[in-house]
């Protein structure tokens, strides 16, 4: 077992998928909310049940909406998740195409799915999927042999296609996982990824009415998930079957940070700042727009540095610039701190002045 960052933990390879993660490189294209199972643990915004596909943070409307969005985070690779997109399979066939055509061959593209359906997964691999993540529901974890997912996962991999698993870390369900574990390890499969089980608006009484705890406000850890991975790795023997243990702090410490970066620095602008978090910081100016200007002018503020929103009655400013001249404007003015998402979620605002009227 090797400790990695963020409390992540790894016996054998990482998987492709998982090492463009960790470099902030994929894209997520949550395909569609549907899907067969009713897992306690299911994190799935409200907003995301609507039935929207989403490109990260980005509402999907058509293919250039996909397309936009890879490209503007740099990424390298694409994570297809759900809901279950082979609940939409036509939908995800043609999002597959699309992304290969696009951006090549070398584009990687990993599937995440709760459906053992060997035919149709093949259908994915044909049309440009790399790697499969199946999700094994907790029942079956000591007895998946002579499960759909068994037979499944035992014929893709023999053909030669990479088929993992990947589930959630329950507590008090670790010597099941260590079974599973055992069980995959007969028939090759090249790896188990086990997320720590993580807290969200929409499965907290859920989880609380199945007696799981959370151990971390910040990061939504759930108490217990670390703990029984780690009796996991100790209980499991070297048998070639990669387990990777991905931490809830590691997604958003390391992973959200570095795609966060990535994307800050091809929207920035020129009156933009991008923090080491990945968000950006600049001045707003609020109030009557075309007096502001005069005063910029006046000041000899260079245009770069600022751009004028005449429908919102704001003018998006250069913060040290801001932090400079604020006290000689007659309007309202602060420091916002954002995301360099498409939704351009504030994180922090700092009024520096305020005028009543």
């Amino acid at each position: 077992m090797r400790k990695l960052v963020a409390g992540s933990l790894l016996s054998g390879r990482l998987p492709v998928g998982c090492k463009l993660c960790r470099k902030g490189r994929k894209t997520v294209l949550f395909v569609t909310p549907k899907c067969s199972m009713r897992c306690f643990y299911c994190p799935i915004s409200d907003e995301r049940k609507k039935g929207e596909t989403f490109a990260n943070e980005k509402a999907v409307f058509n293919d250039d909406d996909i397309i936009e969005e890879v490209t503007v985070s740099s990424s390298t690779g694409t994570g297809i998740t759900g809901g279950d997109p082979l609940s939409v399979p036509f939908r995800t066939l043609h999002y597959i195409k699309l992304l290969k055509e696009t951006f090549g061959e070398k584009h990687h593209i990993h599937l995440y799915t709760i459906t053992p359906n060997h035919k149709l997964l093949i259908k994915m691999f044909h049309t440009g999927v790399d790697e499969v993540r199946i999700h094994i529901p907790s029942y079956l974890w000591d007895r998946v042999k002579g499960s759909p997912y068994y037979s499944t996962l035992k014929q893709l991999n023999k053909e030669g296609y990479t088929a993992g698993v990947e589930i959630p870390a329950i507590p008090g369900k670790e010597n099941n996982v260590v079974r599973l574990i055992d069980s995959l390890s007969e028939i090759e499969v090249p790896f188990i990824n086990l997320n720590e089980l993580e807290f969200s608006p929409t499965n907290w009484i859920r989880m609380r009415n199945r007696g799981i705890e959370l151990r971390n406000i910040e990061s939504a850890e759930a108490m217990g998930s670390l703990e029984s991975v780690e009796n996991v790795f100790s209980n499991i023997a070297d048998s070639g079957l990669t387990v990777h243990f991905c931490s809830s702090p590691f997604k958003d410490s390391v992973q959200l940070r570095n795609r966060l970066r990535i994307r800050a620095v091809n929207v920035k602008k020129n009156y933009e700042i991008v923090t080491d978090d990945g968000t950006l910081i600049k001045g707003v100016i609020e109030g009557d727009t075309n007096n502001v200007i005069k005063i910029l002018h006046t000041l000899k503020v260079p245009e770069k540095y600022y751009f004028v929103n005449k429908n919102k009655k704001k003018i998006e400013i250069a913060s040290w610039i801001l932090s400079d001249i604020y006290k000689k404007l007659n309007a309202s003015s602060y420091i916002t701190e954002s995301y360099p998402t498409s939704d351009k979620l504030e994180v922090e605002r700092t009024p520096l002045k305020i005028i009543n009227q």
